[in-house]
């Protein structure tokens, strides 16, 4: 788990499944660009699997956390109504614009 005074980011590793999660969640009702400073993803996140971000953020934080998982097999942000909706991928067999479950 990675911890700032009011963003905090928590991994939900997925044995059986191709992507792990990583929990979002806002320790504050109003948070601003600066809480961001120094924030970081959990250091024990298997690359070579896909990434689903997940909780509400604002705009610039799902942005910024979408770049920090560029490394990752492929980026999904969570979409209740749809499911995992892929953003960006390296892997040739999970095209973005695809919907996990």
């Amino acid at each position: 788990m990675t911890e700032l005074p009011n963003i905090q980011l928590e991994l939900e590793t997925q044995a059986d499944k191709s992507f792990d999660i990583l929990n979002i969640k806002l320790n504050a009702e109003s948070i601003a660009p600066s809480d961001m400073i120094g924030l970081e993803l959990p250091t024990n996140i298997d690359t070579r699997k896909g990434i689903v971000l997940n909780g509400k953020s604002p705009l610039w934080l799902t942005a910024y956390l979408v770049h920090q998982c560029h490394i990752f097999s492929f980026v999904c942000t969570n979409d209740t109504r749809l499911g995992y909706i892929v953003t960006q991928s390296h892997n040739p067999q999970i095209l973005t614009g695809s919907i996990l479950q």
